[in-house]
């Protein structure tokens, strides 16, 4: 348990880990507001080092935090676009940043760059997505998971894709990948109803429609089918 939450946070000592884990835990925090919109809705947020990530509408914005670490600037300093319709979700990882729209697409961003790629992914809008090593995985309302690769020779294509019996709340790639195990992706849909589909591509388990919503899917993929 310790092991992952150091690969989730690396940059931030275990004793203030721990001591946000406390505060988390016991409701202990202060209420500051550092921006407003006029939309109710923002449906993601991420903090990288020094500056915090936010999705509005279709894009993403990255604010500076201030000096005195109480809050963040006022304007920011980068905007991501390239959706046509809200991101519902992003993930920063190996400076770059993927994100998932209502439009269907998935859009891949340099941090400190001006490269992007941007593919149609889904038929609806991507409700979920992560990337790690090269490989970018993604859930949808449209009842699939999909996995595609960014490797030179393949960007952007898919490699697999999962049927499920719901739409797709929840996707992650285990923080213990390396080159030489299985790609594990953590699936979350509504009635959890996912079967086990052997096979040369890969293997899919499932724990039941009548196990707890709350439980994820495992998937696993050898290597040598998604490199």
């Amino acid at each position: 348990m310790y092991r992952a939450a150091a690969l989730r946070a690396p940059g931030i000592p275990v004793k203030d880990r721990v001591k946000v884990s406390q505060n988390w835990k016991h409701g202990r925090c202060r209420r500051e507001t550092l921006l407003k919109w006029k939309r109710n809705l923002m449906p993601w947020m991420q903090l990288d080092g020094e500056c915090l990530y936010l999705s509005q509408a279709e894009d993403i914005r990255a604010y500076r935090l201030r000096p005195d670490r109480a809050g963040i600037q006022r304007h920011p300093h980068a905007i991501f676009s390239g959706h046509q319709e809200d991101v519902c979700r992003f993930v920063l990882a190996d400076s770059h940043i993927v994100s998932g729209g209502g439009d269907g697409n998935i859009i891949l961003h340099e941090m400190h760059g001006s490269y992007s790629v941007k593919f149609s992914a889904h038929e609806q809008e991507v409700n979920c997505v992560d990337f790690r090593g090269g490989i970018i995985v993604s859930g949808s309302r449209d009842r699939s998971a999909k996995v595609w690769s960014l490797s030179p020779s393949r960007a952007g294509q898919c490699l697999h894709t999962i049927q499920t019996e719901d739409r797709v709340w929840s996707i992650a790639i285990s923080p213990l990948l390396r080159p030489s195990l299985s790609l594990i992706l953590s699936l979350l849909d509504k009635n959890n109803s996912l079967r086990l589909h052997p096979g040369a591509a890969g293997m899919l388990s499932g724990t039941g429609a009548e196990s707890s919503p709350l439980t994820p899917t495992d998937c696993m993929f050898p290597p040598q089918t998604w490199r």
